[in-house]
């Protein structure tokens, strides 16, 4: 019953409790029917239980090639395809494009089109491609495709992922308002035949409130990222995450500090408690960074990029050690760090260094055209050139400035706070004398009296003295690895490298430094002999 109805309640976007009803069967039942095991390993990709969906393709792969699967011979075609589009999934969230594109490819030869889901599925799997490399000039013409293909094939899954994802990409071009209408279609379709929510609405919702967060409509945006989190059915937990960290920054926006700060450490929480992509821990301390420097707190922002991973706020990241995206994200924060610290410690060589930074960013942003990443490099050169007493500063801001106006980006502009108040001081008054159509005084003047009245809202909040955090138990708390996780310590304590790791268990390199990275974290130490220790005294493994 449940193999003929796989399907049919993927199209749909029923995957969760899909999942749920296959889990409750015996183990061997499963195993010995790939279609059964295929639509599983949908499932655990989808609730990002990465492990065990690498655990259900090893099982498929011994399947097919034992005699059982003589009886599934019609169906070879499409499980190997579904199969392939698993792992060059998985490879996607891990960062590994290449083997990425080495499994799409084997996907589009065993499909031949025959297949409605599985081939929305693969078109859905070459756009993700895109939206990882950073690509946004590709992407949106590959998702456009998605969505044309499935709604060929009703199915309606891949059309609202597709759908927010090409929303996320117009917004990063700059056209937010492209990405609403974009979002309020697919918002259209996400509703029951009753007029109910579906279960896939909460991905649109966090997305259209993270568009409207970016136009500081703050009160709207309130509304659907709080309804978007409060449903606890999510289709991806990772949007579950996006949605978290949207909703952090807006608590921020409305000087709300301790529930941003409770929303983050949810976020952390979120991350190395599920087998979730390997970045989602950098996402949350890189956004918990960002929220620190706003306030000024330098000291919090430091420990924070601790977690991150990282030992020094200059140390070299590789773009080759991560997809486009997250290389940006964590360039930004190192350069935003430094621009803090040397205007707050008089440290000229940090404001030097950041500026090497960003002007190291603009190739990418530009080859990708990623304009709403362009705007706050803009934003951090003109900091930085004013800190240095550098002439004209104010060129970078009023170029970012007349970037923003036309779509309504006004949150990159108004978190800055008192920090960008000289330099906008400064953009009004060549604005007054200037020629240029944009940008216009009326939204300059607007961007000064909203951050004017956070000011003079949180310097007239009541100061609060910090009580004294309650001593945590003595008790050891509850450990919780993941099966992958303990099969990467028990190696870690037989002293084998993280290379002889990757090679044992089949697993990328940067996998298994991630896996070390969340055991580490878990176990609250640092190093691999303190984690041995730890585990053996906790019974972890012998």
């Amino acid at each position: 019953l449940l193999e003929r109805n796989i399907q049919a309640m993927i199209q749909s976007g029923e995957i969760i409790p899909l999942t749920h009803w296959i889990s409750k069967l015996p183990t061997a039942t499963i195993r010995e029917r790939p279609l059964l095991t295929l639509g599983y390993t949908w499932g655990a990709i989808a609730t990002y239980q990465l492990d065990l969906a690498q655990d259900l393709i090893d099982d498929i792969q011994i399947v097919l090639k034992s005699a059982k699967a003589n009886r599934f011979a019609e169906a070879d075609d499409s499980v190997l395809g579904g199969l392939a589009i698993c792992q060059s999934t998985i490879a996607l969230v891990n960062g590994d494009i290449e083997k990425a594109t080495e499994f799409s490819n084997q996907a589009n030869q065993y499909l031949k089109g025959k297949n409605p889901l599985v081939r929305s599925l693969a078109s859905l799997d070459k756009s993700l491609y895109y939206v990882f490399s950073g690509d946004t000039g590709k992407a949106i013409p590959a998702l456009n495709e998605t969505i044309h293909t499935s709604r060929q094939t009703n199915t309606l899954m891949v059309f609202i992922i597709a759908s927010v994802q090409l929303a996320e990409m117009q917004a990063l071009q700059g056209q937010l308002n492209q990405a609403w209408a974009t979002a309020q279609k697919a918002r259209f379709f996400a509703v029951g035949p009753e007029g109910e929510d579906s279960l896939l609405s909460n991905l649109v919702d966090i997305c259209a409130g993270t568009i409207l967060l970016e136009k500081y409509q703050i009160e709207e945006a309130n509304a659907y990222l709080e309804r978007g989190c409060k449903r606890k059915q999510s289709l991806w937990n990772l949007s579950s995450l996006d949605g978290l960290v949207s909703l952090a920054q807006l608590r921020q926006c409305q000087s709300k500090i301790s529930e941003a700060t409770h929303l983050i450490d949810e976020g952390s929480q979120l991350a190395l408690s599920t087998e979730s992509s390997q970045w989602d821990d950098i996402i949350v301390s890189g956004l918990a960074v960002r929220l620190a420097l706003q306030r000024g707190d330098l000291a919090d922002a430091g420990h924070w990029w601790g977690k991150s991973g990282f030992q020094d706020i200059t140390c070299e990241i590789a773009l080759d050690q991560y997809p486009y995206h997250i290389f940006e994200y964590l360039k930004l924060i190192q350069a935003r760090f430094l621009i803090v610290r040397g205007q707050d410690f008089n440290r000229p060589e940090d404001l030097h260094l950041a500026l090497e930074f960003l002007e190291s960013l603009i190739p990418g942003v530009e080859k990708f055209k990623r304009v709403s990443s362009y705007i706050e490099i803009l934003i951090l050169q003109a900091e930085a050139h004013f800190a240095l007493c550098d002439p004209d500063p104010e060129t970078f801001l009023l170029k970012a400035l007349a970037l923003g106006e036309p779509e309504g980006f006004r949150r990159l502009f108004i978190s800055e706070g008192h920090r960008i108040t000289p330099l906008m001081r400064q953009c009004k008054t060549v604005q007054q004398n200037s020629a240029a159509i944009l940008p216009s005084l009326t939204f300059i003047e607007s961007l000064l009296e909203k951050i004017q009245q956070l000011h003079n809202y949180e310097a007239s909040a009541p100061v609060l003295s910090k009580v004294p955090s309650t001593p945590a138990s003595k008790a050891e708390p509850e450990i919780n690895l993941s099966r992958r996780e303990i099969e990467v310590l028990r190696l870690i304590a037989q002293g084998k490298s993280n290379k002889e790791i990757s090679s044992e268990l089949y697993l990328a390199l940067n996998t298994v430094k991630r896996h070390a990275y969340n055991i580490y974290n878990k176990l609250n130490v640092n190093r691999r002999t303190q984690a041995v220790s730890k585990a053996r005294r906790l019974g972890l493994i012998p």
